[in-house]
C-alpha cells in the first residue's frame, strides 16, 4: 500500500508542477529557470571522468582519477549511509563489512559539492 501511495504523491506532485508551469502566469517559471541555471555548474562537474572499481566488489573499492575527490559516502538502495571516507589519492576504501547487494556511491569534490553518482554492486 505504501508504494502506492508513494507512487500517486509523485505523480500527482508532477501533475501539479506541469500544471503551475503552464498556467499562462509569465513570473511562474522564474524559479524553476533559476534553479536548472544554478544545477548546470554541477552538471559540468559530470565531465570530470571517474569511475568506482572494481565493480562488482567484494573487499574494497577505488576511485580512479581521483585528485578532485574530497569525500566518498556509500548508500543503500532506501538511501540510508553506510560508509563515509575521506578520499585519499589513490587510496582503496574497504568494504568487506557491508551485506552483499546493490549501493550508491557518492563522489564528492574537493569544494563539497557532488562530482557523480554511481552504482556499486557488493558481493
Amino acid at each position: 500500500m505504501a508504494k502506492y501511495l508513494l507512487a500517486f504523491f509523485f505523480c500527482g506532485f508532477t501533475l501539479i508542477t506541469f500544471a503551475q508551469k503552464g498556467n499562462g502566469c509569465d513570473g511562474c517559471g522564474n524559479n524553476l529557470n533559476q534553479n536548472l541555471s544554478s544545477n548546470t555548474s554541477s552538471l559540468n562537474r559530470s565531465e570530470i571522468k571517474l569511475s568506482v572499481y572494481p565493480n562488482p566488489a567484494s573487499d574494497f573499492i577505488g576511485v580512479s582519477n581521483d585528485e578532485q575527490v574530497g569525500k566518498i559516502i556509500i548508500f543503500n538502495m532506501i538511501g540510508k549511509e553506510q560508509k563515509s571516507f575521506q578520499a585519499t589519492r589513490g587510496e582503496k576504501y574497504p568494504i568487506a563489512d557491508l551485506a552483499n547487494g546493490m549501493y550508491l556511491v557518492k563522489v564528492i569534490g574537493n569544494d563539497n559539492k557532488l562530482i557523480t553518482t554511481q552504482r556499486l554492486q557488493k558481493r
